[in-house]
């Protein structure tokens, strides 16, 4: 994914002060199970997992004490990233389904579901300093407290499904 504005407090950020994402590991495992018990039943079932994680952090150019500096009137970051971060993701999807078919009609009903964690650590820059300007005057030189902010979100995600086909007529003719 590269360089990212990543929720930066500015509408515009210069090439110095964006962040470059890597990911230093991403493991996905699959499996799918099939099974037809009779002539019109199929039964379908599907699980994946996905563990990565995520740096967020400066570009080359960049040092970590370099002072990030925000243009509030012109809404422009530049200088330096705000933070770098460090995020590790596990998401869990799973599916289920049930198809009938006869000649001429066919149903399909199902389940989905995901679980998404995801465990974000954020640095601020370790200058634990900013600049805010009007224009190019400095306005306001803040130092904040150093710290690491750890956030834990998780997302699930469920629903059903209900299909059921008719096909048009004169679509399906009996020899």
């Amino acid at each position: 994914r590269g360089h990212r504005r990543d929720n930066q407090p500015a509408t515009f950020v210069q090439p110095e002060a964006a962040m470059v994402q890597t990911t230093p590991y991403a493991n996905i495992i699959q499996a799918k199970w099939t099974s037809t018990p009779s002539n019109r039943l199929l039964l379908e079932a599907g699980i994946s997992f996905l563990r990565g994680s995520f740096l967020t952090g400066y570009r080359d150019e960049t040092q970590p004490t370099d002072v990030t500096k925000f243009d509030f009137r012109q809404s422009v970051l530049f200088n330096a990233p705000i933070y770098a971060s460090y995020s590790i993701n596990f998401s869990r999807a799973y599916a289920l389904s049930l198809s009938y078919v006869t000649g001429s009609h066919s149903m399909k009903v199902g389940y989905q579901g995901s679980l998404l964690i995801n465990q974000t650590n954020r640095v601020r820059n370790p200058t634990m300093l900013a600049y805010r300007f009007n224009l190019t005057t400095a306005t306001k030189y803040v130092a904040a407290k150093a710290r690491v902010r750890g956030i834990e979100r998780k997302n699930v995600h469920i629903g059903g499904f209900l299909k059921y086909i008719v096909p048009p007529p004169g679509l399906l003719t009996e020899s």
